[in-house]
């Protein structure tokens, strides 16, 4: 029987973009699949949706995005049953002046958010929300998603765009943007000085002085496909599945643990907090299967690279390794 993965690491894709900065080159695992497999990038973020979550939804086989938008979706696999009305992700964060422009980070890592802040800034930010008659909800994973009644009519990026590009050009779009820009120069205000942000400051972090809403729209009637096994505890998996009718197996913690339970083609998403733990725990077991022929192909999803390999391509030992550094077309 074929069996297939797609193993995608979302969480890993800051600590993969400083790797790739500093050249780092110490992953011959990665380095060998790079160099006997197929690279290519990912589309760019499109429709509200993260690069990875637009890979899980090619990885499945689906082709039209638009009835799977990310803060609905994650609200369905949150609370088990489709999500009715609009939804909006809102993440903190930080926003450098500049001479001319404000230019946007993403807080990750050492500056990153943790659960106490958010549910200290979420009295603050909740009520003003309820005054725009909109409703904060946290998810049970600690995120905050933003629930309209009203239908929005509404473009907007993600996160890791804002930061990358001019952040006007990022900013909402649509018949609603306009109110949802006042909304968000509104909450700057509150969070200024927010207590917070003082303890932030004292520890020589940046402060959370912004929100960014994100991956906007609502659920309405996606056609329904046939999907394969999957592992993971994302949110987003697991509203693709519960609108599929389809189920999810909980994460492994390992790769040894994931293929014990593999019987045909599979997606994955997992948590690794940096590369060396991805290498370690999920892709030297993974090539070691694909040599075997306990895999038949392997795709690995990583920020904005997808390599894919099918085990007679690994087998092809003359071919040099290109080291994560080398991904040059990412």
């Amino acid at each position: 029987m074929t069996k297939a993965l797609t193993l995608i690491a979302p969480e890993i894709a800051p600590a993969w973009r400083q790797a790739i900065a500093e050249r780092a080159s110490r992953w011959p695992q990665l380095a060998r699949l790079g160099g006997r497999g197929a690279i290519r990038a990912l589309p760019p973020p499109s429709g509200g949706l993260r690069a990875w979550q637009i890979a899980l939804l090619d990885a499945l086989c689906i082709d039209d995005y638009a009835p799977y938008p990310s803060a609905a979706v994650t609200r369905t696999g949150d609370i088990g049953e489709p999500a009715r009305d609009f939804w909006l992700h809102l993440q903190p964060m930080h926003f450098v002046a500049g001479l001319d422009r404000l230019t946007a980070m993403v807080l990750y890592g050492s500056t990153g958010v943790a659960r106490a802040e958010l549910a200290e800034l979420e009295p603050t930010i909740a009520a003003h929300l309820r005054a725009a008659e909109m409703q904060l909800v946290t998810t049970s994973q600690g995120h905050w998603l933003v629930h309209s009644a009203r239908t929005l009519d509404l473009q907007t990026a993600t996160p890791e765009t804002a930061a990358a590009t001019p952040l006007e050009e990022a900013m909402p779009q649509g018949r609603d943007a306009p109110a949802l820009r006042r909304l968000m120069t509104e909450l700057q205000m509150l969070l200024h000085e927010h207590p917070v942000n003082v303890e932030r400051g004292r520890r020589g972090v940046p402060e959370i002085n912004a929100v960014w809403f994100h991956g906007a729209g609502e659920i309405r009637g996606p056609q329904r496909y046939a999907l394969p096994q999957a592992f993971g505890d994302d949110l987003y998996l697991r509203g693709i599945y519960r609108l599929n009718d389809g189920d999810v197996t909980s994460a492994p913690p390992d790769a040894q643990a994931l293929l014990a339970r593999l019987s045909s083609r599979a997606v994955a998403v997992v948590a690794a907090a940096d590369v060396d733990m991805l290498e370690a725990a999920w892709i030297a077991p993974l090539s070691r299967a694909l040599a075997v022929g306990a895999l038949t192909r392997l795709e690995i999803v990583i920020d904005r690279c997808a390599v894919s390999i099918a085990r007679p391509a690994l087998l092809k030992f003359w071919r040099a390794q290109r080291a994560p550094a080398e991904w040059a077309a990412c």
